[in-house]
């Protein structure tokens, strides 16, 4: 009654707290390990041992704790400090995730960038390496007018264009077929077959892609010994391929 809580607080008990309110304000505290105790009793007592090392700062009751001066002040700055650290590993991860997803767009972006700097400078070498041919062979401008000559690298040329196209999906295999009209089903499906891309920079062509071009092949009918070009203009094509020097861990993500 009123007289035993005069004579708590005469004994310097100024603050108190039920056990069920304070295991489920200071329960933070405690590692998820260390929340194994069923008992509220329990458990509010190992909370108190853990951080109130001096036994005279509080008294453990049937249904209430009871404090003196500043300890509930001191538990609270405990729960605040633990409420705030937590706040900077979930800010940290976060962030993290954050960054980690931007700089996977960057890799890819640059990654995108050289696939399409090195084909360009590709195309250019063997345009370089063509026009030598043309005039080693000693092919006058009558005969590339007239069409034959062109009419010959148009394969080589849509057989190049197919390798750099996308080939991950049923649409791409159509987009392919639409695009090389001098290739037949079955040359689209041997170049995709014996297609290797370089590490890193494009993916595999899946297995369900080949069988459905194959299911096309099967659906038309394609002379199989067919070239793709004409043997008696064979000429050697070779061109440096080099890797860049700079990494990817060493770049940097623009804020």
């Amino acid at each position: 009654g009123v007289l035993e809580t005069i004579r708590i607080s005469s004994a310097g008990f100024q603050s108190r707290c039920v056990y069920s309110e304070f295991c489920g304000r200071y329960i933070m505290l405690l590692s998820w390990d260390q929340r194994r105790k069923n008992d509220v009793k329990t458990m509010c007592q190992y909370i108190i041992q853990r951080f109130i090392k001096n036994t005279d700062k509080y008294q453990l009751g049937k249904r209430k704790i009871f404090f003196r001066a500043g300890q509930v002040a001191y538990l609270e700055k405990l729960r605040a400090d633990k409420i705030h650290e937590s706040c900077v590993i979930l800010q940290a991860h976060i962030r993290g995730w954050s960054q980690q997803r931007q700089y996977k767009r960057v890799c890819i972006a640059v990654k995108g960038i050289q696939r399409y700097t090195r084909g360009l400078l590709a195309r250019r070498y063997n345009l370089n390496i063509l026009e030598e041919w043309v005039r080693e062979n000693g092919l006058m401008e009558e005969e590339l007018m007239d069409g034959s000559v062109i009419s010959m690298l148009h394969p080589m040329i849509q057989a190049s264009k197919l390798l750099q196209m996308k080939k991950q999906s049923f649409h791409d295999v159509e987009e392919i077929i639409s695009l090389c009209t001098c290739l037949n089903i079955l040359q689209i499906q041997k170049l995709v077959t014996m297609y290797t891309p370089s590490s890193g920079f494009e993916e595999r062509v899946p297995i369900a892609i080949i069988r459905y071009i194959a299911k096309k092949n099967q659906s038309s009918k394609t002379d199989p010994t067919k070239l793709i070009v004409n043997v008696s203009y064979q000429f050697p094509v070779t061109f440096p391929f080099s890797y860049d020097d700079v990494s990817y861990s060493d770049m940097k993500i623009p804020k």
